[in-house]
């Protein structure tokens, strides 16, 4: 199989997860783990970020429309957006984005001073 480069730079990850997502519906693509083989990254790692594909619709659709600069990418990372996919309560789940966003903006406006 041919290895493809993983994490493209500028690559948000909601853009990596839609990436994984179109290779997992190829037809000479049966596994997770084919996927990782090709991007060279580990069979978890593509679980995490194909499960950033669950996230509410409302915050997928802010995260895109809103993906303007580096720095709003680099603060929304899988890591961050991960318990999001956790929680089944839909405003619970929008709270919890917000407090994120919130907290994201006081850390990104305190290092600017």
């Amino acid at each position: 199989m041919r290895r493809l480069k993983s994490y493209d730079e500028g690559l948000f990850v909601l853009d990596e997860a839609h990436r994984y997502q179109e290779y997992l519906e190829r037809k000479d693509v049966n596994t997770k783990a084919e996927i990782a083989e090709i991007f060279g990254v580990s069979r978890a790692r593509v679980t995490q970020y194909l499960n950033l594909l669950k996230l509410l619709k409302a915050i997928m659709q802010f995260l895109e429309k809103n993906i303007e600069s580096a720095e709003f990418e680099k603060c929304f990372t899988e890591r961050r957006l991960r318990p999001l996919t956790l929680i089944e309560n839909e405003k619970q789940c929008i709270e919890k984005f917000n407090m994120l966003g919130n907290w994201i903006f006081l850390i990104s406006g305190a290092s600017q001073n």
